[in-house]
């Protein structure tokens, strides 16, 4: 049977439908369940059928990218974010950090999401240079890892981050006020907040529907988009760091992205450990997105 439904009428299907029998373990409609979505050996799919709670998102979010079929390129679009990825400043073959800044309503009309703003911002009064609350959070916040490190090891070096967001140029006067010791343009700033720290930052390149939000958009501004789009998902899903949240759906790919099956620990059937995360800091927000796709 085919049901041509929509995303919320998806959700609410597998809430009535199907949600306490994918839920119960053991389960011989989960083991099923794991072959449909990439299992290749019997142990995966064993494995899987007796997991619960976060592990078993993750590793079903594991099996689901390792199937090629999830993010497969017609040829012509993959030329196309092929090429604005060389056009960048950014030099993929070499070590980065990728961090991934939404903001808008799309993240802040959800309460939860208002209510870790404005616990962040209340945590502020007081502080030297305090500023009145935000409806975001701001990038020093998903910088603060590296401030910490700097206070145990002191590199010299740049460090280098790409900076994917849909706010650009907020993003770029908040690079500007991290320090005087700057210099760079629109696309890349170099900063030296401290003494041990050093940033280059690559911010990614803006998109047409942020520049002029509510103006109708042409099939060519659309397409350039999504092409903009898909290069800043490869971007952070290679990243040797990602920072980001998530309360936005990018956040969460992102994150699903990253995940491997480790396959000593399948192999031994053990569940501890089944599944490796590619080096991830949760900027604010839930420390676990939930289910793919939530």
């Amino acid at each position: 049977r085919v049901f041509p439904i929509g995303g919320d009428e998806i959700h609410n299907f597998f809430e009535s439908n199907f949600k306490e029998q994918m839920l119960q373990r053991p389960s011989p409609s989960a083991y099923e369940w794991a072959l449909r979505l990439g299992a290749t050996e019997p142990h995966e799919a064993e494995l899987f059928a007796q997991l619960e709670g976060e592990t078993m998102w993750d590793y079903l979010g594991a099996l689901l990218m390792r199937s090629e079929e999830v993010l497969h390129l017609q040829s012509d679009i993959a030329k196309d974010v092929a090429k604005l990825m060389k056009s960048r400043e950014l030099n993929t073959r070499l070590p980065y950090d990728a961090i991934d800044v939404r903001r808008g309503d799309a993240i802040l009309d959800r309460t939860d999401a208002q209510n870790f703003a404005i616990n962040y911002w209340d945590a502020q009064q007081g502080k030297p240079g305090a500023k009145e609350s935000q409806n975001y959070i701001p990038l020093i916040h998903y910088l603060r890892h590296y401030y910490d490190q700097s206070e145990e090891k002191c590199n010299k070096g740049d460090k280098v981050v790409n900076i994917s967001t849909n706010a650009p140029g907020a993003v770029r006067k908040e690079i500007f006020a991290l320090s005087k010791n700057r210099w760079g343009n629109d696309d890349v700033v170099r900063v030296r907040p401290k003494q041990c720290l050093a940033f280059k930052f690559v911010i990614s390149t803006p998109r047409k529907r942020d520049v002029s939000p509510g103006m109708d958009a042409s099939c060519t501004d659309r397409y350039d988009d999504l092409v903009a789009d898909i290069a800043d998902f490869i971007t952070m899903q290679k990243a040797n760091t990602f920072v980001g949240e998530f309360h936005s759906d990018w956040g969460r790919l992102v994150r699903t992205s990253r995940l491997m099956l480790n396959k000593a620990a399948i192999e031994a059937s053990s569940h501890n450990n089944p599944v490796l995360l590619k080096d991830m800091n949760v900027a604010w927000g839930y420390s676990h997105p939930g289910p793919p796709g939530w």
